[in-house]
């Protein structure tokens, strides 16, 4: 299969803050992460988070985009990295894990700079 990333994608485990369309948070696992998108494991009611229908309607939201709140550890400290998504593809694990890819749409040049820099680190410790 051949792989369209034009970003390696760095493979890594940490806790994050997934804020959906409604504006509630709950938390996610981050398990990979480039320049250009991100993947997270979650499990059914995280996809129901995640997927919140419109409150005002009821009715389902697509695209699904969350905003996204991650503590990057980079030269021995926690820096906020806050970015906006949207939910590409969502595959079924097993009975209650999705693995949810999505496409970093929205960030300040701020965290432009601090992803960067994180996964310079990231690659360069390998």
């Amino acid at each position: 299969m051949e792989n369209r990333r034009r970003y390696q994608r760095i493979a890594l485990s940490l806790s994050a803050e997934a804020i959906n369309a409604s504006g509630m948070c709950r938390r996610v696992d981050l398990i990979e992460l480039s320049q250009q998108g991100l993947a997270l494991l979650c499990d059914q009611a995280a996809i129901d988070h995640l997927e919140a229908l419109d409150p005002v309607s009821g009715r389902a939201r697509f695209p699904v985009e969350i905003e996204l709140r991650i503590e990057l550890p980079l030269q021995g400290e926690k820096k906020a990295f806050n970015c906006s998504c949207r939910m590409v593809h969502k595959q079924r694990r097993s009975q209650n894990e999705y693995l949810c890819g999505f496409l970093l749409l929205e960030m300040g040049e701020h965290e432009r700079e601090l992803l960067i820099a994180f996964l310079e680190c990231s690659v360069n410790s390998d």
